[in-house]
């Protein structure tokens, strides 16, 4: 386990915004990681730069059909919709949860196992 990831379960999100702020040059799960421990430690709105970074995400796919490859794509993704199910809109969030699972073959097993737990109880 990583130090982030450890303090992250431990809860010392103050420690992870330090490490991670003081980057000049933050990758895009830097950026996601920063975003998400912000939200935790003061309740900062992840949703803007979440939505950052799915713009840049989005910028480098050939078709709008065609899913990004990124590897951070499904997580951010998840996390908007968890953000949204919490602030904004129900079906922002069914939406944003059904093109996940309908992608699922490019997703992380982890990832979908959480998802199934709502695709197993929504009706």
């Amino acid at each position: 386990m990583s130090s982030h990831q450890q303090l992250f379960y431990n809860k010392n999100y103050s420690k992870i915004i330090q490490d991670l702020s003081s980057n000049q040059d933050p990758s895009i799960q830097e950026t996601h990681n920063l975003s998400i421990c912000k939200y935790l430690s003061n309740g900062e709105s992840p949703l803007p730069t979440l939505m950052n970074l799915c713009d840049s995400i989005l910028q480098d796919i050939q078709s709008p059909n065609q899913w990004p490859s990124n590897p951070s794509w499904p997580l951010i993704l998840y996390h908007v919709s968890l953000y949204s199910l919490k602030f904004c809109s129900y079906e922002k969030t069914q939406n944003i949860l059904n093109d996940l699972w309908n992608n699922n073959d490019k997703q992380d097993k982890f990832l979908m196992l959480s998802l199934s737990q709502y695709f197993t109880t929504k009706n």
